[in-house]
């Protein structure tokens, strides 16, 4: 593990809960870092490396929509019901419709200074 790579694993460490964190790690897929948490990522980078954080395509990798609205309790019997079946056959923590971004790319597109595709 490169120095840039075990900076950005300690951010994500303390963030994620997690013992360990790998280059091969993905923010939302292996880290589970979403909503509120993949915002306190984002910020981490951007004080340590720079504004043009921002500027990279954060929406392919990881979800940071809030939670649901007050009339989503309407739907939570439903809601349950696919939980439990989509738990089963995928596991709880999968998610779905994210590209991966590797704790590794993230360094190595700190390393060049522009953001290239993984």
């Amino acid at each position: 593990m490169t120095e840039r790579e075990a900076e950005i694993a300690a951010l994500a460490q303390d963030l994620s809960g997690l013992r360990r964190v790998w280059p091969d790690m993905a923010v939302s897929q292996d880290l589970g870092l979403y909503c509120d948490d993949i915002m306190e990522f984002i910020m981490a980078l951007a004080d340590r490396y720079g504004e043009w954080v921002w500027d990279w395509p954060w929406a392919r990798f990881a979800d940071d929509r809030e939670g649901v609205g007050c009339l989503a309790i309407f739907g939570l019997p439903w809601l349950l019901l696919c939980w439990l079946f989509r738990a089963r056959s995928r596991g709880l923590h999968q998610v779905q419709g994210l590209e991966r971004l590797e704790i590794g790319h993230i360094a190595a597109v700190l390393d060049r200074g522009v953001w290239f595709e993984p």
